[in-house]
């Protein structure tokens, strides 16, 4: 799918129409983005005068915001565990188990003897089931009609902290082991996994993003000030000026 502009005199939310592009067609070359981890999850599109059909818009033409709109509430809800449609377990529990689990990495090493230990493996379940708690009180308040749609960005931000805290706490439960291991040392995967702890403040939205939507679509509160908010796109100021035609 791709996002583009279709009417450069509606304001930057509209005049934006959604295309169904196939990828594999001249014109479109794909660059694979290396990760510090060393994998190639992600990539990057470069097109050059391709060409699409007219009947390949999703949805409405210049009404692509609404599609758009749509696709990011439900990567929020996938992103923070409320969704109903994510496939797979939970965040929260594809957190907590498995043998890079904070539990299983806990009792590597000490067998849970060690207070230092005990009290990271204590947040750790703490913060997860707080946040599974949260993440379905808000999956049920949207349902209900109680919450709007957009609190779906409350469990995306909680889930992005969250795993970034537990991150941290995998690689303080293993030390050095998480820097330097031996073939089949779970704590090796704990220390690439430490490498990408940011993505899951990203996906879905930064969690940036989510605090404002939260503030402003949730709690009411002003909008920051926004000197292109209701200009057509084509005044709209950009760090390189071109003609539009």
């Amino acid at each position: 799918m791709c996002v583009c502009r279709t009417d450069w005199d509606a304001p930057k939310h509209r005049g934006l129409s959604v295309l169904i592009v196939k990828i594999h067609q001249p014109g479109i070359q794909i660059g694979q983005i290396k990760h510090v981890d060393g994998t190639e999850e992600f990539c990057q599109e470069f097109f050059d005068d391709v060409l699409i059909p007219a009947d390949h818009v999703l949805g409405a033409v210049n009404d692509g915001w609404t599609v758009v709109s749509s696709l990011l509430y439900h990567e929020r809800e996938a992103m923070g565990g409320s969704s109903p449609y994510e496939v797979g377990p939970r965040t929260s529990e594809r957190r907590g188990g498995g043998r890079t689990g904070i539990g299983s990495l806990a009792a590597l090493v000490s067998g849970g003897g060690d207070p230092r230990v005990r009290q990271l493996t204590g947040e750790a379940r703490m913060l997860t089931r707080v946040h599974q708690a949260l993440a379905e009180r808000i999956e049920a308040s949207i349902r209900s009609g109680r919450l709007p749609p957009p609190a779906g960005a409350i469990p995306r931000l909680s889930s992005g902290l969250l795993g970034v805290r537990l991150a941290s706490i995998a690689v303080e439960l293993g030390g050095s082991r998480t820097v330097a291991w031996e073939d089949g040392d779970p704590f090796g995967e704990v220390g690439i996994a430490y490498l990408g702890r940011q993505s899951p403040c990203l996906g879905g939205g930064s969690t940036e993003m989510a605090r404002n939507i939260i503030s402003e679509r949730v709690l009411g509160m002003p909008r920051e000030h926004a000197e292109d908010l209701g200009r057509p796109f084509r005044e709209v100021h950009t760090n390189a000026m071109t003609a539009r035609q």
